[in-house]
């Protein structure tokens, strides 16, 4: 896995995306659990880049790679999408995430209020 991340890096807009979540975990931490109540694990492809956001259970921090704690929400996504997401253009609706499952570029399991909860917080 560490030498698909070599052959895909991320990009530096993404690598700042998810400085911010790392931030935004640590300024929370004392009440993160409170508030999202479920851990996030992020997958964005290629190169298998993975943040797993424990708020509860044993392991609880911001992991750079997948821990053994459950996971309550799951994204897994293209990083050209997340990058489109990302962009000061972009609006609710301008995509076709039904393509983007079909395509493969964009996938998610669980309870999705998770992760906007977090995203709130950014």
């Amino acid at each position: 896995m560490d030498s698909d991340r070599e052959l895909f890096p991320l990009q530096p807009a993404t690598e700042r995306y998810l400085l911010l979540l790392e931030e935004t975990f640590n300024n929370n931490r004392a009440a993160i659990e409170q508030i999202l109540r479920g851990n996030i694990l992020l997958h964005i492809k290629p190169g298998g880049h993975v943040r797993h956001i424990v708020c509860r259970g044993r392991a609880k921090a911001f992991h750079h790679d997948a821990t053994d704690d459950p996971v309550d929400f799951l994204l897994s996504i293209e990083e050209w999408l997340l990058l489109s997401m990302m962009s000061p253009e972009w609006e609710e609706g301008m995509m076709d995430f039904d393509r983007y499952r079909k395509e493969g570029a964009f996938h998610t399991e669980g309870d999705g209020a998770i992760y906007e909860r977090f995203l709130g917080l950014v």
